[in-house]
């Protein structure tokens, strides 16, 4: 056999082994019942040897196919995968995974995979899986993530996001938002620091240059979600990423990056709404006398036997500081 000829073999293997991956997955999942991540190492070890063998522009031509033309059998194979996996053990293995293939290979896998993914098809199937099981892949998705290394993930990120800063904008502007708000909430309750730790990994600038190209494209999304969105999560996970010196940070950096004004305005607009509780803000009631001196007219001097009156007159001051107003303008105080 010629060498061309063995490539071609190998490579017609490679791709009947991607094919039936799910089904084995399925096959396996339905007659375990251990619960000792046997599953989620099977799992983890066939992605991991996709990951190694199958080039990213065929997985994603293939990943294409799968979805255009079979998103009801993709969407019902994974919620059944995910109603009979243990998040735990799949965040060990997705963590194991990233380890093992290393950073820089795997954002570069996924950097040329992601171009060539048919977004609209990746995204009415996860809206259609979405909206008719929410509660069942946000409590897997929220503990994965609770369970997940960061750090790493925040590189992939930063290299994903600089290569593709349209990414962001084509997938999350085609999404049904209450579905995903319903799910970010989850996120958000379960994993308050997850956000702080990821940022602390992640460069601002491809982040913002995503952010503008999704605002600039799609201004009416957070609008949209903003209405199913729960403000006691998010004010609780701001305040856990502002707490934090090198997060906080990160939020004034990313900042200097955002050069849409409405863009900065509708930050605000939300932010103002998502801290109406004062999750990250703080009051202050000051009550004490204001000393006052009054230069008196010359009748009352020589009465008086003085030029100035001074006089404590009680005043109650009340301040108000949110998040918004520190960090995404100038210090406003309200009196």
């Amino acid at each position: 056999m010629s060498i061309k000829e063995t490539s071609a073999t190998i490579m017609v293997v490679v791709l009947l082994f991607g094919l039936l991956n799910p089904i084995l997955m399925v096959a396996v999942a339905q007659s375990d019942n251990s619960g000792n991540g046997f599953l989620e190492r099977v799992i983890g070890n066939t992605i991991d040897i996709g990951l190694k063998l199958v080039p990213p522009d065929i997985a994603a031509d293939l990943t294409n196919y799968l979805l255009s033309t079979h998103p009801d059998t993709i969407s019902g194979l994974l919620v059944d995968l995910i109603s009979r996996m243990d998040a735990k053990a799949s965040a060990d293995a997705v963590n194991t995974i990233i380890k093992d293939l290393g950073v820089d290979n795997l954002s570069k896998f996924l950097n040329t995979f992601l171009n060539r993914l048919d977004t609209e098809a990746l995204t009415n199937m996860l809206n259609s899986t979405l909206d008719k099981n929410v509660d069942t892949i946000s409590g897997f998705s929220s503990e994965l993530v609770g369970n997940l290394d960061a750090e790493p993930i925040g590189k992939i990120a930063n290299t994903l996001l600089a290569d593709n800063p349209a990414l962001l904008s084509d997938i999350v502007s085609k999404l049904d938002t209450k579905p995903l708000a319903a799910s970010v909430n989850t996120l958000l309750n379960d994993n308050p620091k997850f956000l702080s730790n990821l940022v602390g990994g992640m460069d601002p600038k491809p982040l913002a240059t995503s952010v503008n190209m999704l605002f600039n494209d799609h201004p009416a999304i957070a609008n949209d979600l903003m209405a199913y969105l729960d403000p006691e999560a998010a004010g609780i996970m701001a305040n856990t990423l502002v707490s934090d010196p090198a997060t906080s940070e990160f939020v004034l950096e990313t900042m200097d990056y955002i050069d849409n004004p409405q863009l900065i305005g509708l930050i605000n607009d939300i932010f103002g709404k998502v801290f109406e509780k004062n999750y990250a803000g703080t009051e202050i009631i000051i009550a004490k006398g204001l000393p006052i001196t009054i230069e008196l007219p010359s009748p009352l001097k020589e009465m008086l036997g003085t030029d100035t009156l001074t006089i404590e007159t009680p005043v109650d001051i009340y301040a108000k500081a949110y998040i918004t107003g520190l960090w995404m303008e100038e210090y406003p105080m309200s009196f």
